[in-house]
Formats: C-alpha cells, sequence, structure tokens
C-alpha cells in the first residue's frame, strides 16, 4: 500500500507540472501568436499568414488552411496555440513513455520527462564571457517555430519505431507488420511537418546499420532493408515541398560546398565553441560511456555529427539565404541527444563513481537552468536569438 501511495503522489506530482507547463506553454504561444513590435518575436504569425493564404506547404499549414477559410483569422489563430500546445504535451507523454522502458526509478523518470523540454544552450554571463543565445549555437528546445514544434512528437516516434524494429532483427524476434505501418505513418508526418527530423535521422541511421551489418558479416541484410520501406512515401512529400521551394522561375537554390555561415554568427566565431555551449552533457555521458553504448546512444552522436556536416557544407542562396535551414537537423539531433544521453546517465547512476554523478548533475542543472532563464525571458518578451 505504501507503495502504491508513493507511486500515485508522484505522478500527482508530475500532473501538477504537466499542467504548468501547459499553462506556460499557451501564455507564450498566445503572446507570440498576438504579437506586435520587437516583443514576443516569432515565426508562428509569418506560418499563420501563410497558411491562411494557402501558400503554406508543411503540415502545420494543412491543418490550420481549412480552419481559416471556414471560419476566420482570428479563429485560425487560435486554433495554432491549442496545436502547438498540444504537439508539446504529446511529445512529453511520449518520452515519459520512452524513459519507462529504460528508467526504473519513476521519479527520475518524471522528472526528465518535463527537464528535458527546457534544456538548452548553456547560457554564460560575466565580463569576459559570451552571452550565448539561441543564434550561432543553437539549442534542444525551439519555442518560436511551429513546425519544430508539430514535427517533434512525430519525429519522436520514428526514432522508437525503428530502432523497436532494429532490436526485434537483433533478437530475431517477430517483426510485426504494425510497426512497419506506423513507423510509416509517423515518418510521413514527420516529413510533411518539417523535413529537418529525417535529413539528419536517415544517413545516421544508413551509417549505423551499414557499419553493425559489414561487422556482422551482413547477416539478416533483407529484413534490416525492409526498414527503408516505411520512408518511401516521405520521397512523395518530398518532391512537392521542393518543387514548391526550388521552382524553376525561384531564385532559391541548395548549394553544397564549404561555407562559413555558422562560423560568421558562433559566439566568438568558433563553431567548437558553439557545439560545447549547444550539448557538453551528452558529450559528457558519450566519452565517459564510450565503450558501453547502444544503438540509440549511437545513433543520437551520428545524428549530430550528420547535423554539424550539414551546417557547414550545405547553404542556400536567395531570400532564404539568411534562413539557417540547414540548421534545424542538428537541433533536432540535439533533442535527441540529451533524451538518450539522460537515459543512459541516470540508468545506471548508482553505479556511477562519485565524481562522475557529481559533473553529471551539474552539466545537466546547468543546462536546465540556462533553458528556465532563456524561456522566463522568452515569457518576458525577449527575443529568441
Amino acid at each position: 500500500m505504501k507503495i502504491k501511495q508513493h507511486t500515485s503522489n508522484v505522478d500527482k506530482v508530475w500532473m501538477l507540472f504537466l499542467l504548468l507547463f501547459c499553462i506556460a506553454r499557451v501564455y507564450l504561444t498566445y503572446m507570440q501568436v498576438y504579437s506586435t513590435g520587437d516583443r514576443f518575436v516569432s515565426d508562428i504569425t509569418e506560418h499563420n499568414i501563410f497558411a491562411f493564404s494557402g501558400s503554406e506547404y508543411s503540415l502545420y499549414g494543412l491543418i490550420l488552411y481549412p480552419i481559416g477559410k471556414f471560419f476566420s483569422f482570428s479563429v485560425m489563430q487560435i486554433w495554432s496555440v491549442i496545436i502547438l500546445s498540444i504537439s508539446d504535451i504529446f511529445s512529453i507523454i511520449i518520452v515519459k513513455f520512452i524513459l519507462t522502458k529504460y528508467i526504473e526509478n519513476r521519479s527520475i523518470c518524471n522528472f526528465l520527462s518535463i527537464a528535458l523540454f527546457f534544456v538548452s544552450m548553456l547560457i554564460v554571463i560575466g565580463p569576459l564571457l559570451y552571452n550565448s543565445t539561441y543564434l550561432g549555437v543553437g539549442t534542444p528546445n525551439i519555442w518560436h517555430n511551429p513546425t519544430f514544434t508539430l514535427a517533434r512528437p512525430f519525429s519522436i516516434l520514428v526514432f522508437y519505431f525503428t530502432i523497436k524494429i532494429t532490436s526485434n532483427i537483433k533478437e530475431k524476434k517477430q517483426l510485426l507488420v504494425n510497426d512497419f505501418i506506423l513507423l510509416s505513418i509517423f515518418a510521413l508526418l514527420s516529413c510533411a511537418s518539417k523535413p529537418s527530423f529525417l535529413f539528419v535521422f536517415v544517413p545516421a541511421y544508413a551509417i549505423y546499420l551499414l557499419i553493425y551489418m559489414i561487422r556482422n558479416k551482413f547477416k539478416n541484410f533483407i529484413s534490416y532493408l525492409l526498414i527503408a520501406v516505411p520512408f518511401i512515401p516521405c520521397l512523395f512529400v518530398l518532391y512537392i515541398q521542393n518543387s514548391i521551394l526550388f521552382s524553376d522561375n525561384n531564385e532559391n537554390q541548395i548549394l553544397f560546398g564549404y561555407n562559413t555561415l555558422w562560423s560568421d554568427i558562433a559566439p566568438y566565431h568558433s563553431v567548437l565553441y558553439a557545439i560545447v555551449l549547444a550539448c557538453i552533457f551528452p558529450l559528457f555521458v558519450f566519452i565517459v560511456d564510450i565503450k558501453k553504448h547502444n544503438a540509440e546512444n549511437i545513433l543520437c552522436f551520428l545524428m549530430v555529427l550528420i547535423g554539424i556536416f550539414e551546417i557547414i557544407f550545405f547553404s542556400e542562396c536567395g531570400e532564404r539565404s539568411l534562413h539557417y535551414n540547414f540548421f534545424w537537423g542538428y537541433y533536432f539531433a540535439l533533442f535527441f541527444a540529451f533524451l538518450y544521453s539522460s537515459i543512459q546517465f541516470f540508468m545506471v547512476f548508482k553505479q556511477r563513481a562519485l565524481i562522475i554523478k557529481i559533473i553529471g548533475i551539474i552539466l545537466f542543472l546547468a543546462h536546465l537552468i540556462s533553458g528556465l532563464y532563456y524561456f522566463i525571458n522568452l515569457c518576458l518578451g525577449d527575443l529568441y536569438y
């Protein structure tokens, strides 16, 4: 009875924090949607205008367009607040479900399921230190972009089902058709919302799978090849999206080759420093457990590397040249790096050396405190960049 009572109390506390998160999220999104001047600046209003006009090509626009046409732009604005808030709540619930698969301590799972949606780049303030913000550094949690928010729950589910199917093949368990169908649906929804996640996830998974199959002499090659099938419908979505963005009469083009876009806006023009500020905790966990990583952690590390590669070697010209669109995959990768490095760190927390525990907790709390500081400032109307 005491155990059940404790579990019930822990869940009640989690529900309270989830409610507080929901209230804060609704408030911030509402202020961003109805922002005027230089306060509460975001991408939401621009996307809503595009959605109302029918020129928004993402899932976000497709959801809002009929609401705007059947009702009004004002009603559509209200629905945008609801949709974005629900997306984040679903993401938290899904993440909590994933955490319980790895971590037995329910209190830690509940704490992480909320904390992971506030962690951000480290914000260092001082006379000789750079007051780092989102631009040039990046963060695993984006509050100003609606397509990122909408794509995230689908992206988390894509990662989860891909790992689940991969594990079943490795352990020679029965492959369920439903898993493939769900993976295909979530991949399609993620791509339609914002394809940036798949731009880092698919190549990272392909590299991971290739290395794994070489080491295992291509055993079960056909089974692993089947994992690519659910992603095929995404190609049609990408074709439609790119045909709109990069039509023949459009000056926008994708360029490949080394560029200084990141170093131009990074603190002290140092990409390495920007990376450290963005993900020192996941880097610490990866180094400490370098010989103990499972597929999830290796895949997250590869996603971060692919994200860095895309920023440095891909860019756009034309009116989109300063939109920094190739940074989005890196931001998605950061979120997954925090999620699975937290699982890795806390899953065997009791067995870790004291010094590792102290350093890890300090680094995680530094990201969390920075994220709360960042979020509170956004709620006060400060610029996100």
